[in-house]
Order: structure tokens, then C-alpha cells, then sequence
């Protein structure tokens, strides 16, 4: 996967989904400086949009917290749907497992959610988010 550290989106709140090697997927927000995938960069303003479809999803799990922060709502509620959720730490300049799902989902679990699944299918990390607590990029 490659990584854009310069895009069109640095400044402002930016989130975008993925997919590991094992099919899990991912949730995860760049907090206006982290870096994105190049898949993330050019589906632009679209990306917005499937990161809304994903909280329009039904929860399917229960959310395990990995932060002391007291603002986690945002993760939390994607680990409800089944998904990592990430958020770019700007001091280690990585992502970091901010809440997990209890009972992940993968990508054939997306079913009618075409756009989603064809997007986190082409927008995939070589690595396993079970066993990821930090993205590094």
C-alpha cells in the first residue's frame, strides 16, 4: 500500500476505511495530519461518504476501549459495526488502535453494502488488525 503524506486533505478531519490480509476490516482517521492510502486520496470527497455508510450500519458487536481518552465516541461506535478504528497519533506519527470490535466483521460480511465492500477490497494493508495495535506508516 502506498502511503500519501502529502494530500489534499491535510488540515481538515479526513477518514477512510481499509481491508487486512485476512479480510477484517478497518476504520480509521487521520486527525488532519496523518498520512492516507492513495486509494483513499483519489476516491476524495467520496470517502466521505462510505465513512457515513459505515455508521449507518447495523451494530453487530460489542466495542472494546483501548484508550483513556474521554472523547473515543467516533471509534467506538465503528467497533459497534465490526470494525477497528484507528486514530492517527501525531506525537509517534502512527495510527493506534483507539477501540476493537469484540466480534470483528470481513469484508464478504459487508453484503448489500456494495460500495463498501468494492472500496475496503481494493484498499488493503498487509497486515492483521487483530493483532495490530499500531499502523505504522
Amino acid at each position: 500500500m502506498e502511503w500519501l503524506a502529502k494530500h489534499d486533505y491535510l488540515g481538515s478531519e479526513f477518514d477512510f476505511i481499509a481491508s487486512d490480509a485476512t479480510g477484517n476490516v478497518a476504520y480509521f482517521s487521520s486527525a488532519g495530519f496523518g498520512p492516507i492510502p492513495r486509494q483513499a486520496a483519489e476516491a476524495g470527497e467520496r470517502m466521505y461518504d462510505l465513512c457515513e455508510e459505515v455508521e449507518e450500519l447495523a451494530k453487530v458487536s460489542q466495542a472494546e476501549e483501548l484508550s483513556s481518552d474521554s472523547n473515543t465516541g467516533e471509534w467506538v461506535s465503528a467497533a459497534e459495526r465490526g470494525f477497528f478504528a484507528y486514530d492517527w497519533c501525531y506525537e509517534r506519527a502512527r495510527y493506534e488502535l483507539v477501540a476493537k470490535p469484540r466480534a470483528p466483521i470481513r469484508v464478504v460480511d459487508l453484503g448489500t453494502h456494495q460500495s463498501l465492500r468494492e472500496f475496503v477490497g481494493q484498499c488493503r494493508m498487509d497486515i492483521e488488525f487483530k493483532s495490530a495495535a499500531v499502523v505504522e506508516v
